[in-house]
């Protein structure tokens, strides 16, 4: 069992059990193993008997984007496709061509399912965007934390000092080194085997393909600035002088 401090309500709308399929959105925990997100995505989707619908976007326009972060998801994408059909889950990768294109699909996605499930990781612009995600939707989002031993839920408080919070993780962690999710979530999935993509976003919205995928950025018609140009103006002058001192 997840632990229940690992599962956050993130809104007040309910689950839709005459929904076609559970959905998780994908946006941190981008792996298929020791995924708490996964996991319960998984055990929502078996409860309901309903199938799994894994939806992974990539944006073009985040904060910071660069080719490497893009080849790394796009990597990730081509190594998912094959073991989730192989389990009966559907998916959908979704790369982005330029910025806003890919807006409205999440709830698109959302209003056929029983619920949505999502990362809770409270880094980059990830908790604004569940947030925002969040009010939207019309069916039940739950965020699950996957983000290590000690669940973000765990501290009541902030602590002043790292020797408090030490002293406090002394006293809580030796209570969860049993709790861990599964390494392999999908081994045996027992889940309705998922049919086609939705047809209308799969039209509005096309899911990336393997030629996309493989082909990556090369071929898209985004211009990305490395981040360290976009961070503040540099003296290359001074610059490469301060490094050869």
């Amino acid at each position: 069992m997840i632990p229940s401090l690992r599962v956050r309500r993130a809104n007040t709308a309910l689950e839709e059990p005459r929904g076609d399929y559970v959905l998780y959105w994908m946006i941190a925990a981008r792996r298929l193993r020791a995924s708490y997100a996964l996991e319960h995505a998984r055990d929502r989707a078996r409860a309901l008997q309903k199938p799994l619908l894994v939806f992974e976007p990539l944006r073009c326009g985040y904060a910071h984007a660069c080719d490497r972060f893009h080849r790394f998801v796009l990597d990730g994408m081509a190594e998912k496709r094959a073991p989730l059909q192989a389990a009966g889950i559907g998916y959908y990768p979704y790369v982005e061509p330029e910025p806003g294109a890919g807006s409205g699909l999440l709830e698109a996605l959302a209003q056929r399912a029983c619920l949505v499930v999502t990362d809770d990781a409270p880094v980059f612009f990830l908790p604004r965007m569940v947030e925002a995600a969040a009010s939207r939707l019309s069916v039940a989002l739950h965020a699950v934390d996957g983000n290590g031993m000690a669940p973000l839920g765990a501290t009541a408080r902030e602590f002043p000092t790292a020797y408090a919070f030490r002293r406090f993780l002394q006293k809580d962690l030796p209570q969860r080194f049993d709790e861990a999710p599964e390494p392999e979530p999908l081994r045996h999935p027992r889940l309705p085997r998922f049919g086609p993509l939705p047809h209308d976003a799969a039209l509005r919205w096309p899911p990336a393909d393997a030629e996309t995928i493989q082909r990556g950025i090369a071929g898209s018609r985004l211009e990305i600035v490395p981040a360290i140009c976009r961070w503040w103006p540099i003296n290359w002058k001074l610059f490469f002088e301060t490094c050869l001192l």
